[in-house]
């Protein structure tokens, strides 16, 4: 099949709605294997709101209380804390494996990128990624996305109404949409929330790496090598997942990342698709040099911080270039051989120079383990393969290329 003939077919047969799916003319069995998280049981009591002023709370109830679609389907009054989302906490993930496996022998994880809604891109790359690699691939959702998010934060109509209340409070915002409104009106308000879904993501991921070395997962082998895929910020959780093992979970894994392997600070999200520019900026000025005032100035944040100071640390020296260089430098070094940057020349929100100067300290990629890769058609980081008839042969080679590169590192 070409890319967009096998891109419509995945998205025609494949659906969480199913226990599992046998796809024998593409040699692949789906799976849909529920996850509960536990994230929330370690964490203090109260919840992301109590770390404002009371003047700031003060106001923002005045502005909820004339942005009702803000308010109803976002804040809920207030009242709702993130942790009581339930959809976050219960939901199911999908998993590729080689038709007839029982129990896969090895298993890459696919992290997506910020601010996705559908795993439609995605189920093209995973299968290309068992068809390749003969692995089991397993898409993993980030906190509050995919599936597990509200079913009305992907709702054009309600969006779209949050994304005109948006406009209407900062007039000069750019690259305001229904596809952002819900992220970027959260992350604005509490731009600690970053943190927080990154550190859910993060102890989710060690907690099912914990079930197959625990030999509790259905379909794979508790022996099975645990590696990474990691497109955009997926790349970002992946690099801080290696820098860390989290739970001792991760010291043999390899990472390919796609788009993505930069410092925070040098990415430029402000895009239609992931965050409007008023949110770009907040999460710039949190999340910049001095962020530990920032985060000291909420003493839940402070407290959840010094609870998790591994993964903290981590995170911390990923978030921005000009903090603790050499510390992550070393950190980088120690697991260089072990990732592999796929960047693409034209990509304006994760600049391959940012990726380079983050892994090797320098502007240039590593000759031996990374690549720049350019199509001969038009893309971007949000699109990198465009579902064009026009193109379509030259996407077909585009993908496949990307795909041999990433099969060759993770086998």
């Amino acid at each position: 099949m070409t890319y967009t003939e096998l891109s419509s077919y995945l998205r025609q047969r494949v659906s969480l709605k199913e226990s599992s799916l046998l796809l024998t003319d593409l040699q692949s069995d789906i799976k849909i294997v529920p996850f509960h998280s536990t994230f929330w049981n370690s964490l203090p009591t109260g919840n992301e709101y109590q770390g404002l002023s009371s003047i700031f709370k003060a106001l923002l109830k005045y502005y909820l209380a004339r942005n009702t679609f803000s308010d109803d389907y976002l804040y809920r009054k207030l009242e709702i804390a993130d942790e009581q989302v339930e959809e976050n906490n219960k939901f199911s993930y999908l998993m590729f494996l080689p038709h007839g496996t029982p129990k896969a022998k090895s298993v890459i994880f696919l992290l997506h990128g910020l601010n996705e809604r559908s795993w439609d891109k995605y189920l093209p790359w995973a299968q290309r990624l068992v068809e390749t690699t003969k692995s089991a691939v397993l898409l993993f959702p980030h906190a509050f996305h995919m599936n597990r998010a509200p079913n009305t934060w992907s709702n054009a109509r309600l969006m779209n109404a949050i994304a005109h209340e948006r406009k209407e409070l900062f007039p000069d915002v750019q690259c305001s949409s229904f596809a952002n409104a819900a992220i970027s009106t959260r992350l604005q308000l509490v731009p600690a929330r970053f943190f927080y879904s990154g550190l859910q993501t993060l102890q989710d991921l060690a907690q099912l790496a914990t079930t197959i070395r625990q030999n509790r997962h259905p379909y794979i082998d508790s022996a099975a090598p645990i590696d990474i895929f990691g497109y955009s910020i997926g790349g970002f959780v992946g690099e801080i997942l290696l820098m860390s093992n989290t739970q001792n979970m991760f010291g043999d894994s390899r990472l390919v990342m796609f788009c993505g392997g930069a410092t925070l600070d040098r990415t430029f999200p402000t895009s239609r698709s992931i965050l409007d520019s008023e949110t770009s900026l907040t999460i710039n000025q949190f999340y910049g040099m001095n962020f530990n005032q920032n985060m000291m100035s909420d003493d839940r944040f402070a407290e959840i911080f010094s609870k998790n100071a591994h993964e903290a640390a981590m995170f911390s020296l990923m978030i921005h270039s000009g903090l603790n260089a050499p510390v992550r430098r070393s950190h980088m070094l120690r697991i260089r051989n072990r990732i592999r940057a796929l960047t693409l020349a034209s990509d304006k929100v994760i600049p391959t120079a940012n990726v380079a100067l983050t892994l090797n300290n320098s502007s240039a990629m590593h000759p031996t383990l990374d690549m720049e890769l350019h199509f001969p058609f038009p893309y971007s980081h949000e699109i990198p393969f465009p579902l064009s008839l026009k193109h379509q042969k030259s996407v077909d080679q585009s993908f496949d290329e990307t795909f041999q590169l990433a099969a060759e590192f993770l086998t």
